[in-house]
């Protein structure tokens, strides 16, 4: 049975997280999330019952992620006969990664409050929240740069625990540990040199799709196993 749980959190999660997030208005191809005329735009003239489930699919997929890495990581163990570091240690520096993005899932839905607010005031354009959403916004997008290294060294060092164990698939958990390494390398090299917000959110776009195809697989794999 926790195989089974193990991987229905694996696939499910990962997925409800990745269409959440590319399904919010702000993230739409050719928009700046870091920018906030281009967030208040994409927010005033996207469906706010649509945002509001993103918002709920993002949060419910990461409570069912990090279920299914601490499923994932307490298999490893029992295989091992003894608790590796690198799991203990990467799984919480991922779930601590995980807070962050629920932090700016509470910023999204503020940002997204003040534009209603400012549509109701008349304003069809939302740009009256400006001055409310602007240091709001600055603040998510620093909490999120941080949340994606986190993210990164967490999958990067757990990976390679589950990489040399015997539970879950070497290849594909190697995989994952390479985007760990690329993520964190992507958001300081981007960082460093001052890319555009929509250059890194396009490049964070392609590495969090890899990693949920590599946690869908392994969530996978581990139900075929059971059978």
């Amino acid at each position: 049975m926790s195989k089974t749980y193990t991987g229905v959190l694996l696939i499910v999660g990962p997925i409800l997280v990745i269409l959440g997030y590319l399904l919010l208005p702000q993230n739409a191809p050719g928009n700046d999330p870091t920018s906030f005329a281009d967030v208040i735009s994409a927010i005033a003239g996207g469906n706010s019952t649509l945002i509001d489930i993103c918002l709920l699919m993002v949060a419910g997929g990461m409570a069912a992620l990090v279920g299914g890495i601490y499923l994932a990581n307490r298999q490893h163990a029992a295989s091992d006969k003894e608790e590796d570091p690198r799991t203990t240690w990467g799984g919480l520096i991922t779930i601590i990664s995980f807070v962050g993005f629920i932090s700016t899932i509470g910023i999204i839905a503020a940002i997204a409050g003040a534009v209603e607010s400012a549509n109701d005031a008349g304003d069809v354009s939302g740009m009256a929240a400006a001055p409310t959403v602007a240091p709001i916004l600055a603040i998510g997008t620093g909490i999120q740069a941080y949340a994606d290294i986190f993210f990164g060294i967490g999958i990067a060092v757990m990976a390679s625990a589950w990489a040399q164990g015997s539970v879950h698939d070497r290849n594909t958990s190697y995989v994952l540990a390479v985007v760990g390494v690329l993520t964190v390398l992507a958001r300081v090299i981007l960082g460093l040199t001052g890319a555009e917000g929509d250059i890194t959110a396009m490049v964070g776009s392609i590495l969090y799709v890899i990693a949920t195809i590599s946690f869908v697989s392994i969530g996978v794999q581990t139900l075929q196993a059971k059978s």
